[in-house]
């Protein structure tokens, strides 16, 4: 897919909202959006194949190259897609929504529906108030889920030493991934994309995550 450099819209608060674009201009759109953490380059090269698309990946606030936004909620997202849509000139586009990014484009899928053709989710983040999920996290990521609740200026810096093993976790061997994962993360392009793109979503600290 043919890339396009970073952009930016600056949206009716004064944020700035980065994005990339991939494949044809002319063609659909499709917005996608990342994991928890992640960024814009986290581009889904499985559709580089796919060439009648206009891959559109966004930053959301605090990752990357787009403005925090304090006290921000999953539908504030949906008004941020409008105006991105609305700079872009789509009248009506598809979405697609990966792991963290899963909640962002159910809740665009509940505002904003006259806007969308497609929306897909993929291996979607739940409610982790929910009695599987919570049960079924590892006993770090239940802390700092308990504590981003609480006390939010703690969880940032508490997640600083997680963001800095985020990184870490390229020592693939070293990982508890399974072996099927690792296989996948043997890749040399896909382990190199992979580590741009969590670099990425760490730019500007650990708020965002938050």
């Amino acid at each position: 897919m043919a890339t396009q450099p970073c952009r930016a819209v600056t949206l009716s608060d004064g944020r700035q909202l980065a994005y990339a674009e991939h494949g044809d201009l002319n063609a659909p759109a499709v917005i996608y959006f990342h994991s928890l953490p992640g960024s814009r380059l986290e581009r889904p090269d499985i559709l580089s194949p796919i060439k009648n698309i206009r891959l559109i990946c966004v930053d959301r606030p605090g990752y990357g190259e787009s403005s925090l936004q304090e006290n921000r909620t999953l539908l504030n997202w949906a008004d941020d897609i409008v105006e991105l849509a609305d700079a872009l000139a789509l009248e009506t586009f598809s979405i697609i929504g990966f792991s963290g990014g899963g909640p962002h484009a159910l809740a665009c899928a509940y505002k904003i529906p006259q806007r969308l053709k497609n929306v897909v989710v993929c291996n979607s983040s739940v409610s982790l108030n929910a009695d599987v999920p919570g049960k079924a996290l590892p006993a770090q990521l239940k802390s700092l889920y308990e504590l981003s609740c609480g006390d939010i200026q703690n969880a940032i810096n508490q997640l600083k030493p997680f963001a800095s093993s985020m990184l870490a976790i390229m020592s693939v061997e070293e990982t508890p991934l399974p072996e099927v994962d690792k296989k996948i993360f043997r890749q040399p392009t896909l382990i190199t994309q992979y580590k741009a793109s969590l670099a990425e979503s760490f730019k500007q600290g650990t708020a965002a995550l938050a």
